[in-house]
């Protein structure tokens, strides 16, 4: 292409200066300049600028110290600054100034397409770097290298920013330095927040995998923390733009203490005004004040010493769903949160170590071999088409090879660091992940008894395809720890089982899962399906009250019903279905419990109400007469003799605590009602009792049924001793019937030869010797085959009166027909 004339002067002083500092790059000049398309007339500013008309040397001494980037708007206003470079262009958005690297006031302003040409013709090697593909990415690493060592040492990056905001020397001027600390409000309030983004940085292991979408300062929805700058750009701060549009310039070289600083201010800038999701940068410190709030007792260590949290402060931001980094510090403010997780989740762990540690120990080389992270196990999931073919597949399911996986990456997340280690979950996560652990640890170790029981050695546990194991029974997903049952059902695994042992043995669910409960209780764990399925159950024994506790109470209760049953007191009916606990037994049902203590309170009600009757004591005397006596009654429509005993449950009654007894104030009345028509059968005259015998003897039967007999043998049983009782409507009957039948007896005098005022006098129950005298010994054997026959063979030497009576009736009616003269002589026998 033809030079102008100003360019081919220009030519011949670059010749020359590089032929006098250079003569080997003449050649080379020569090639570039044939083919260079940037202006001329800037690159003859450029090389003045710099001292040097050989261009590469002017390039070494040209050192990229900021890139400015304004907008159209913000050009117009400040154009006296900005609007024209050095060369007399009128400057767009992007501005690339530059500085002699031995005189920092020799200072050029460029726009960037000026620039770049210069430095991509004859830039050091450094300088062309960003703009060779492979240059751009080694930049690129570098750059994201430098971020990565920034963020990770946040703390000391804001720490050194904070004591000297002035090292931010890439800031043009003194001025703009102090717009920038203005910026930034350094003051002392927002210097300790700054300081406390290291809470939030390990706040949670999401936040800490600096190779993840989801590390701290890439919460927002666009990515990395440039990438928020990025999209931000128009609307910063301009000496924050500056700083921002520097550090991001592949071109520009920053030393890596400036770099730091200005990193600094960046993250400083961000935490006051990136917003981001609540949940992920604060929403397990929040679930932990909740859990300190809601589940830690008041005697708890650690509310003895903090307190309960005060939410009155974060109050504003709770239902917020984004806030920025500074708003997260202020939960730091209320409440101890890193301290209290740190002690109670070192604290849990320490409880199950012995437990947990050879579990991990075990396991560790399933995903980490040779101190580093095998391939197929850097993903969400594990590898489980490969831990299948272990040992450990036969007792471990997923969520437990997972629960170790995650285990170890938080270690290395953390980098064994104890205290980050710690505090990187939540107490709720943390408390469920040991869990975890807990569970996969009993779960191995009742498979190893299972393989030693089974005389199994197995030789790679990480291969066993051709080794046939035997069936084991804790294996699945819903398995949790037996600590985890007793503080969520409120009693221990051991009891439950224990329990219904006792209480529920005859109970179908019972009878078929115990096996299933009590196999996985021998390994410190239970089955939640089992569980489940045994719920109504287990709400029925959890009830169950240990007999130990109650004592004192079934004792008094006890005591009382058996006290009063011996002395014959007893005004507490016979309680039936109710029953008293056996003093024995292990444990008391509810029902059982509020039975006893009725019974205590009816006690007590009973011996006030006692005390108001003052003859109670011989009341209670004549009732434990009375209690098991009959009285013996005549049913009229049927001529037979009934029996009533004196029955307690007719007894008049009151009920207290809803527990019958009988009424003491009204036993008399009834006592009285009861005895009022009865007579007591020893108080009978032996004369009345003749009488009775007579008229249930063959002579009389039929004036009374067969409970007359009854009654005959009760009074040879009882007579004198036991108090059975008669009612007087039956002693007036047998004396009304007796007097009936003895008036209704008739006779014939005439022939009474001797004895008959005796026998006038006499009872019906009595016999006589009778002698028949006078007529012939042929008229008195006659006479003893007359009538009915009744005589042919008795003796009637020995007869009852009304067999008398009757015989003199015929002896009298005999002689008539027979014109006989023959007597009858009675005496008693």
């Amino acid at each position: 292409m033809a030079k102008t004339l100003s360019q081919e002067a220009l030519y011949r002083r670059m010749k020359t200066a590089v032929a006098q500092d250079e003569p080997g790059k003449v050649g080379e000049l020569d090639k570039i300049l044939s083919t260079y398309t940037g202006d001329y007339r800037i690159l003859k500013q450029f090389l003045e600028l710099f001292s040097s008309h050989n261009p590469w040397k002017a390039s070494s001494q040209a050192v990229l110290k900021q890139a400015v980037f304004r907008t159209p708007t913000e050009m117009r206003t400040e154009g006296e600054i900005y609007g024209v470079s050095v060369s007399g262009h009128k400057l767009t958005d992007q501005i690339f100034v530059l500085t002699h690297t031995y005189d920092p006031t020799r200072v050029w302003r460029s726009g960037s397409r000026a620039i770049t040409k210069i430095l991509e013709a004859f830039g050091t090697e450094e300088q062309k770097e960003p703009f060779t593909s492979k240059g751009k990415e080694r930049i690129e690493h570098r750059k994201k290298a430098q971020a990565e060592i920034c963020l990770k040492e946040v703390v000391q990056t804001l720490e050194d920013v904070l004591k000297n905001p002035d090292l931010i020397d890439n800031v043009q001027s003194r001025n703009d330095r102090l717009k920038v600390h203005h910026i930034l409000e350094l003051d002392e309030e927002l210097k300790r927040r700054l300081l406390q983004l290291d809470k939030v940085v390990y706040g949670n292991t999401a936040l800490m995998d600096t190779d993840t979408s989801t590390h701290l300062l890439a919460l927002d929805k666009g990515g990395m923390l440039m990438g928020w700058f990025e999209r931000q750009k128009e609307t910063l701060p301009k000496a924050i733009r500056d700083i921002y549009t520097t550090i991001v310039n592949p071109m520009i070289s920053i030393p890596e203490e400036e770099r730091k600083f200005m990193f600094g201010s960046l993250i400083a800038y961000a935490a006051g005004h990136m917003y981001v999701k609540k949940e992920a940068i604060v929403g397990n410190y929040i679930q932990d004040l909740d859990f300190i709030m809601k589940e830690l007792p008041e005697e708890h260590p650690i509310v003895k010493q903090y307190g309960k949290p005060d939410l009155t402060a974060i109050r504003h931001l709770l239902p917020k769903n984004e806030i920025t980094l500074l708003e997260a510090t202020t939960i730091f403010d209320i409440y101890p949160v890193d301290e209290v997780r740190r002690g109670i989740n070192q604290h849990y762990f320490y409880k199950f170590q012995k437990e947990i540690e050879p579990l991990i120990e075990k396991l560790t080389p399933l995903f980490i071999r040779g101190g580093k992270w095998r391939e197929d196990c850097y993903e969400d999931s594990v590898p489980l088409g490969r831990l299948k073919s272990s040992v450990y597949a036969a007792a471990l399911c997923g969520e437990d090879f997972h629960a170790v996986r995650d285990w170890l990456r938080l270690k290395t997340l953390t980098q064994n660091h104890e205290t980050r280690f710690y505090q990187a979950q939540s107490l709720k996560e943390f408390i469920q992940h040991v869990d975890s652990l807990i569970i996969a640890s009993r779960k191995l170790v009742s498979l190893e008894q299972t393989l030693r029981d089974n005389k199994i050695e197995i030789e790679d546990p990480e291969n066993i395809e051709e080794i046939k194991l035997p069936k084991i029974l804790l294996h699945g997903k819903d398995y949790s720890t037996a600590e985890r049952f007793a503080s969520g059902e409120g009693i221990t695994l051991t009891e439950f089982v224990k329990r219904c042992d006792y209480g529920e043995k005859y109970s179908k669910e019972w009878k078929k899962l115990r096996g299933k409960v009590a196999e996985a209780q021998r390994a410190g764990l239970y089955s939640e399906k089992v569980i489940k399925d045994l719920r109504p159950l287990l709400d029925r024994v959890k009830q169950y009250i240990p007999y130990k506790q109650k004592q004192v109470e079934v004792e008094t209760a006890t005591n009382f019903v058996e006290a009063n049953e011996s002395r014959g007191r007893a005004l507490l009916h016979h309680i039936g279905m109710w029953g008293l606990p056996k003093l024995t037994q292990p444990y008391l049902t509810p029902e059982e419990c509020e039975r006893v203590n009725k019974i205590i309170s009816a006690k007590a009600e009973l011996e006030q109400l006692e005390q108001t009757v003052p003859n109670l004591v011989e009341l209670l005397e004549r009732r434990k007469e009375l209690r098991g006596t009959l009285v013996y009654h005549l049913d009229k429509s049927t001529g037979e003799i009934n029996s009533r005993f004196y029955d307690t449950r007719e007894e008049p009654r009151i009920k207290l605590q809803e527990i019958e007894f009988t009424n003491p104030l009204d036993l008399e009345q009834h006592l009285n009602a009861f005895t009022a028509n009865a007579v007591l059968l020893a108080s009978l005259s032996q004369k009345w009792w003749s009488k009775f015998d007579y008229l249930i003897s063959r002579d009389f039967y039929g004036n009374f049924s067969h409970g007359g007999t009854v009654l005959q043998k009760e009074a040879n049983h009882c007579r004198g001793s036991w108090p059975t009782y008669l009612h007087s409507e039956l002693v007036q009957e047998v004396e009304k019937r007796y007097e009936k039948r003895n008036k209704s007896l008739k006779w014939s005098n005439k022939v009474i030869a001797s004895g008959a005022e005796e026998f006038s006098a006499g009872e019906l129950w009595e016999k006589y010797q009778v002698t028949l005298t006078g007529g012939t010994e042929e008229q008195r054997k006659i006479f003893k085959n007359y009538g009915l026959g009744i005589y042919e063979k008795k003796d009637f030497r020995t007869m009852h009166k009304e067999d008398v009576a009757d015989l003199t009736k015929k002896l009298a009616e005999y002689n008539t027909q027979a014109k006989t003269h023959m007597k009858l002589e009675l005496s008693k026998v």
